[in-house]
């Protein structure tokens, strides 16, 4: 499966508040990159793109003058920084991700529809209109796959004589490069560029919100669930000792029919 076809259900893994916070708000956080559990995977794309680069400086057949113009636009200009992400699991029911994102196996995975999310694939560019520059992508992890779709798209720059957009293209394919040792989470994501540099952010179709961690202000973008509301699963965490009836119960309260959402637990043994 390539990150442009994604699963039917994808799911969020969160702690039992973050669960109450989602149904009340009927919205998905977009966290900034640079804020993201992965301290290195803003530097992750440089290193195949140095790997390809170096491949291509190789070959005298190539314009190596145009080459070493769009290795430093990228470098200078192709900030993954700038993108807002909500990430999600292929996977719902995955021990790591209990222990790492749903308070050690007692909270809930939240599964998604995907159909349902009114969201396109594809690569995720600041866009004129603020609504196509919204996307969701299955998260690549194989380093060999990397290097293809990152060598595919230099060559295409090289024989691109109009002005350069690698830098754009290539900070959207940094947002679906993952180090090959976090493949077990098997993340998709909601990746959204917003134009922040513009004068005015009165035309951005998502709201810019802000939020304390104690020592800064940590901006964020909030994506509302379009109706009907894509949640169709809730999985009990292998530790969560919720009654049932409670997340009935909490459901229907916010406005969720549960006619439609599929409430399981977890068949991973974790104690």
């Amino acid at each position: 499966m390539s990150a442009f076809e994604i699963p039917d259900v994808i799911y969020h893994y969160c702690t039992v508040d973050k669960l109450e916070k989602i149904l009340h708000s009927k919205c998905m956080w977009l966290n900034p990159a640079w804020h993201m559990n992965d301290s290195t995977e803003c530097q992750w794309y440089k290193f195949i793109v140095m790997n390809v680069v170096t491949k291509l400086s190789m070959d005298n057949t190539l314009d190596q003058n145009r080459l070493n113009k769009i290795c430093e636009n990228i470098f200078l200009n192709g900030d993954f920084a700038t993108k807002f992400i909500s990430s999600f699991s292929a996977d719902g029911d995955s021990l790591s991700q209990w222990r790492a994102y749903a308070g050690d196996g007692t909270g809930f995975a939240i599964g998604f529809e995907t159909s349902k999310m009114q969201i396109d694939t594809g690569l995720c560019l600041v866009n004129a209109n603020d609504r196509y520059s919204i996307k969701l992508n299955k998260v690549i992890y194989d380093r060999n796959e990397q290097f293809d779709i990152m060598e595919a798209e230099i060559r295409k720059f090289l024989l691109n004589n109009s002005d350069p957009i690698e830098s754009a293209v290539l900070s959207g394919l940094a947002s679906i490069f993952k180090h090959p040792g976090f493949k077990d989470e098997q993340e998709c994501r909601i990746i959204y560029t917003p134009p922040l540099f513009t004068a005015t952010l009165d035309h951005l179709s998502l709201e810019l919100c802000h939020r304390d961690n104690g020592k800064n202000k940590i901006p964020f973008f909030k994506w509302p669930f379009p109706e009907p509301y894509p949640i169709t699963k809730i999985v009990f965490g292998p530790k969560n000792v919720m009654p049932h009836e409670t997340i009935v119960s909490l459901l229907q309260g916010n406005g969720f029919s549960t006619e439609n959402i599929q409430i399981t637990r977890s068949e991973t043994p974790y104690r």
